[in-house]
């Protein structure tokens, strides 16, 4: 083979397994960056998801809000109306605007019907929202006196409980509410606490 043939041959050759190795090494760098590649396509679909909810919350928040103001006018001029007072404390809760919620349940509570186990209830979370726990807790615990078998002023103490990073007393009440009665729903969430609680200690 003539000399020149020979370096045009070997040039080639080389030439080509140069190729062959890039390609191997982007075919490589592909398979490696794939599971990376993935994550931050997750990471960018949670946060589009986020966003979503974040734009769907700031709307309801908004019309919640225009809810609130209308129905907190007319209880201007009807202030015994129980729908209207019930109503304006249960938007304010869901707006987490918790001293608006307090008012509104009281004025329930002192105008309406004070024994109402329910509005007792949202008004203990209320309170216990703005730092007032102590009171928070009387306020569940004289609802259970009254009423032994209320499941719901009992979670809600084991919640408060856990929140105060008191778990034995928080899984006390939430063993309260599972005997109250197992079958219901709030009766399994009592469960499933008491479960957890347990694995957690």
């Amino acid at each position: 083979m003539k000399p020149w043939l020979l370096a045009l041959v070997v040039t080639v050759s080389v030439a080509a397994t140069s190729f062959g190795i890039h390609r191997w090494m982007v075919s490589q760098a592909a398979e490696e960056g794939a599971p990376k590649a993935a994550e931050r396509a997750e990471q960018r679909r949670a946060f589009a998801e986020q966003a979503a909810a974040a734009d769907s919350a700031a709307r309801r928040d908004s019309s919640l809000s225009v809810l609130l103001a209308e129905l907190e006018d007319s209880i201007t001029t009807h202030s015994t109306d129980s729908m209207l007072i019930v109503s304006a404390g249960n938007i304010a809760y869901r707006l987490r605007r918790w001293s608006t919620a307090e008012k509104h349940y009281r004025a329930f509570l002192n105008n309406v019907d004070n024994r109402n186990a329910e509005v007792r209830i949202d008004l203990a979370y209320c309170i216990f929202q703005q730092d007032r726990p102590d009171e928070a807790i009387t306020m569940l615990k004289s609802v259970v006196d009254r009423d032994p078998q209320n499941q719901m002023a009992m979670f809600n103490l084991g919640v408060m409980y856990v929140q105060m990073n008191n778990p034995d007393e928080a899984k006390a009440w939430f063993i309260k509410c599972r005997s109250a009665n197992p079958a219901t729903e709030i009766g399994q969430r009592a469960a499933n606490a008491v479960t957890s609680l347990e694995t957690t200690s």
